[in-house]
């Protein structure tokens, strides 16, 4: 049996699955409820949906939804906003934008609640502060779209072999918290055969491409935190080698401005400055 359901079968499932009754310990949040509240809000914010796409447990008690928005023009990506619910009590509702390669479908969801991303237990006014909190997070989203095309440009300037990618694979896998089953790791491995049938090395932005196709099979209580973990991941790999490429600049700078002193400081005499200074016809100029 699937674990999963995707598309229009895990958007009618969702759909039909009874709403729990709310106690004094638990606020549910109806599934189509907050599908009606986004797509309000990305409309109201001046903005159309391109696409939409669901996922939901077999039982339809976790949903996962993403819309798609035509928000502001990109090569590479385009802005969504992704939500996770729950009517079995075990996990938080949780909204947060991100973005999707235009290519591979994959995501790349920052690891950052400072914009951008939500999350809240069922309990006490967790209806009304979702609804706060989505229209919040999408009419500002004008900084989450800056930091996340930053985030994929530093991650397309940086390469590593594929033999590192290879590793950092492996340790999305054994980590304690890692994101990747071995179901996954046969998708990565026929992914990864594409790039070493033509090259030895990858950058991080198509890693993150290639683990983020991968993930597409995780289950969607599991789906949002394993998208963050991988972003978060792969920002320390690249972050250092920013560092070192702005030390480096630095160093440079100093060594040219070193070199321009020296030059001014110690500049050789000319040849008509050496004859005069060693001439021997001196000319007495007393009375």
């Amino acid at each position: 049996m699937k674990r999963t359901l995707t598309g229009s079968d895990a958007f009618i499932k969702m759909l039909s699955i009874p709403l729990p009754e709310k106690t004094k310990t638990y606020t549910p949040i109806a599934h189509m409820h907050i599908v009606n509240r986004v797509r309000s809000e990305i409309r109201n914010a001046g903005f159309s949906i391109e696409a939409e796409s669901f996922k939901c447990s077999q039982d339809g008690m976790v949903a996962l939804g993403s819309m798609m928005i035509n928000y502001k023009a990109d090569p590479n990506l385009v802005l969504a906003a992704n939500f996770v619910n729950s009517y079995n009590k075990q996990f938080a509702f949780r909204f947060s934008l991100g973005g999707v390669d235009k290519t591979t479908g994959s995501y790349m969801i920052l690891d950052d609640n400072t914009y951008g991303s939500y999350k809240r237990v069922h309990k006490g006014a967790a209806d009304l502060l979702a609804e706060g909190k989505i229209q919040e997070i999408i009419n500002g989203a004008g900084a989450y779209w800056k930091e996340l095309l930053d985030s994929a440009d530093l991650l397309l300037t940086y390469s590593v072999g594929l033999k590192s990618a290879y590793s950092y694979a492996a340790e999305l896998f054994f980590k304690d918290d890692a994101i990747l089953n071995t179901m996954q790791l046969n998708t990565i491995k026929t992914l990864f055969k594409a790039y070493a049938d033509k090259t030895v090395f990858i950058n991080l932005y198509d890693f993150h491409n290639i683990i983020g196709q991968a993930l597409q099979d995780s289950h969607p209580s599991e789906w949002l935190d394993h998208q963050t973990k991988l972003h978060s991941y792969l920002m320390e790999k690249a972050r250092p080698c920013e560092l070192e490429d702005a030390v480096e600049s630095i160093l440079e700078e100093e060594t040219a401005e070193l070199s321009e002193a020296k030059d001014d400081t110690y500049r050789l005499p000319t040849q008509e400055e050496w004859e005069e200074a060693t001439s021997t016809n001196i000319i007495d100029e007393l009375p």
